[in-house]
């Protein structure tokens, strides 16, 4: 007897390492359509397998397609975390760092076509280390005592400023991005490609990353990665690099 699609798409999902009660529903939830798509993908090994499941759970709209798409994210040495508001009002520095643009004549990184330098403003810096400090131990095996800032940076994604931004590494051993606030954003996803790893999962070779307003997302600065072409709305967002402090 041949397998069922919804046995093959559990077979999928249990070889990310998906929990079994998200698998349950995942099956329940997912139309048999999308779920036939999702195994096409990855039986092809098309390099976007995975952004095509991240999409099909997600549609699903429900905390369970979201912790799905967590966990596609996390297996591509990603992580998010949201930042508790002591730790931040996120519009009003998106406010400052727009009015300090607006009167910085250099671009202070040139992969962008706007950006300002906010190494010296009083952001929280050490603060966020600090709420970061579990999730730093856990996925990346350092402590914010390890790190220096090495640069910050500011960037507003929307018509008038940054619409697109190339495949890149970051020149840092750990990069924090900080969304500060969002307005009604359609597209400028970011686009992580896989770092080489023994336990990846085979295929898939990118993942896309949306990060919600007060979230910082945390990954490795030689990780390649791109932001999708904006298509509406504005996201306001620091961009802090981090290496290791020398011994």
């Amino acid at each position: 007897m041949a397998e069922s699609a919804s046995s093959r798409f559990a077979r999928l999902l249990t070889s990310l390492h998906i929990p079994e009660e998200h698998i349950t529903e995942a099956t329940a939830q997912v139309s048999a359509e999308e779920q036939a798509h999702a195994i096409e993908k990855w039986q092809m090994r098309a390099p976007d397998a995975l952004e095509c499941l991240q999409r099909v759970v997600v549609s699903s709209a429900s905390k369970m397609g979201e912790t799905l798409s967590e966990h596609i994210i996390r297996s591509f040495e990603v992580s998010m975390m949201s930042l508790s508001q002591d730790t931040f009002d996120g519009e009003e520095w998106a406010a400052a760092f727009d009015a300090l643009a607006e009167h910085s004549m250099a671009n202070f990184n040139t992969l962008h076509k706007y950006s300002t330098d906010i190494s010296q403003t009083p952001f929280p810096y050490p603060v966020l280390l600090e709420e970061l400090r579990p999730l730093l131990k856990r996925d990346f095996d350092v402590s914010p005592d390890d790190l220096t800032l090495s640069a910050a940076f500011f960037i507003h994604y929307g018509q008038s400023h940054n619409t697109i931004l190339r495949r890149h590494r970051d020149n840092s051993h750990i990069t924090v991005n900080v969304c500060l606030k969002v307005d009604s954003l359609q597209g400028s996803e970011i686009r992580f490609l896989r770092r080489s790893s023994e336990t990846a999962p085979p295929v898939g070779e990118s993942v896309l990353v949306e990060v919600p307003a007060g979230t910082a997302l945390v990954h490795w600065g030689d990780q390649e990665h791109e932001t999708l072409p904006w298509q509406a709305g504005d996201r306001w967002t620091a961009i802090l690099w981090f290496k290791l402090r020398e011994a």
